[in-house]
C-alpha cells in the first residue's frame, strides 16, 4: 500500500518535530553541565592546588613546576609557566562555558601567579582570592632586588583590574615583612612565625569578599630587655675641718698700741747746716 503525499508530510513534519526537541533537550544539557561559578585553585612552591585553602564548589586545581628546585634555579621561566597554565586552564573553560563566572584562589606564590594574570589578561566576570600575596603591600617582594635575567621582583601591585579578596597575616614574611632597618623585632618575628607555620591558612580565616583582611599573628620575638642604669653612688659628703685651736693671748695683746711721738711740722723745716770738716795733712810714706 503506498503513502499518500498527504502522510508523507505529516511524517515529515512529525521528523523535523521530534529532531527539534531533541536539539533542543541537547543544548539544555549541555548548558545545564556548566557550573555557575568555576574555581582555579594555584597553589605556592612545594604545595598542591588541592590544598589551598579557601576553596568551595567546582574546582580546577592548576598543575605546573612548583618544586624547590625549579623555582630558585629558574625563578623567572617557573613564574611564567604558571601564568601560560592558568591562562590556558581559564581560556579552555571559558570556551566550553562562556557565560560562567571564573574565580581564581593562589596561595603564596601561587597568589603571585595569579595576581599577575589578573593584572596581564582581565578576564570578564571574574574575581581573585589572594593568599599570603608576596606582592602585596607589605610583602617581601617590595624590598627583593631585582636580578636582569634570573629574578624580577616586581615590587607592589597596583590598582586591582577585577574584584580582588586578599589575606594576610602580620607573622608570615611572605606578605608582611617590615623593613629589617626600621623594625629588626618585627622582620625577625615575621620570619620565625613563617618557620612556625603562620603561612599556612585555615578556610574560614580567607576573605572571599573584595577587600583585605590583615590577621595579626602571634608575637614570637620580643624587644630585648635592657637593664637599667644603674644608681649613682652615693658617696659621703666629707667631714667638716675641724675647727681652729683658741689663740693663746701673749703679753702684746695685753699692751697698748706704741705712741707715735708728735712732731711740729716748723721742726721738720728747720734746714740742717750743713758741717765741713778739715782736711787732714797727707800721712808721711815710710
Amino acid at each position: 500500500m503506498g503513502v499518500s503525499n498527504r502522510s508523507l508530510g505529516v511524517m515529515v513534519a512529525a521528523a523535523c518535530a521530534a529532531a527539534t526537541a531533541i536539539g533542543v533537550a541537547g543544548t539544555g544539557e549541555a548548558q545545564a553541565a556548566c557550573p555557575a561559578q568555576m574555581t582555579f585553585a594555584i597553589c605556592g612552591v612545594d604545595g598542591n592546588p588541592a590544598h589551598v585553602p579557601g576553596v568551595s564548589g567546582p574546582r580546577t586545581n592548576v598543575h605546573y613546576r612548583s618544586d624547590l628546585h625549579s623555582v630558585v634555579t629558574d625563578p623567572i621561566g617557573t613564574r611564567r609557566a604558571g601564568e601560560r597554565a592558568l591562562s590556558s586552564s581559564i581560556s579552555s573553560f571559558r570556551s566550553k562555558c562562556p557565560g560562567s563566572h571564573v574565580k581564581v584562589v593562589g596561595h603564596s606564590y601561587g597568589a603571585w601567579i595569579a595576581g599577575n594574570v589578573r593584572d596581564s589578561k582581565p578576564v570578564r566576570n571574574s574575581s581573585y582570592v589572594l593568599i599570603a600575596d608576596p606582592r602585596a603591600n607589605m610583602g617581601i617582594l617590595r624590598m627583593a632586588p631585582s636580578i636582569p635575567g634570573y629574578f624580577e621582583a616586581q615590587g607592589p601591585r597596583g590598582k586591582a583590574k577585577a574584584p580582588t579578596a586578599t589575606t594576610c597575616r602580620t607573622s608570615d614574611v611572605v606578605c608582611w615583612a617590615p623593613n629589617p632597618l626600621h623594625d629588626p623585632v618585627g622582620f625577625a618575628n615575621s620570619v620565625r612565625g613563617y618557620i612556625e607555620g603562620e603561612h599556612a591558612y585555615k578556610p574560614s580565616e580567607v576573605r572571599q569578599t573584595p577587600g583585605t583582611r590583615i590577621i595579626p599573628g602571634p608575637q614570637k620575638v620580643h624587644v630585648p630587655a635592657v637593664a637599667p642604669a644603674p644608681a649613682p653612688v652615693q658617696r659621703p659628703s666629707p667631714a667638716p675641718a675641724p675647727a681652729p685651736a683658741p689663740r693663746q693671748q701673749t703679753v702684746a695683746d695685753i699692751l697698748p698700741p706704741p705712741i707715735a711721738p708728735h712732731v711740729p711740722p716748723q721742726i721738720k723745716n728747720i734746714p740742717i747746716p750743713r758741717v765741713e770738716l778739715p782736711k787732714l795733712p797727707p800721712l808721711p810714706r815710710f
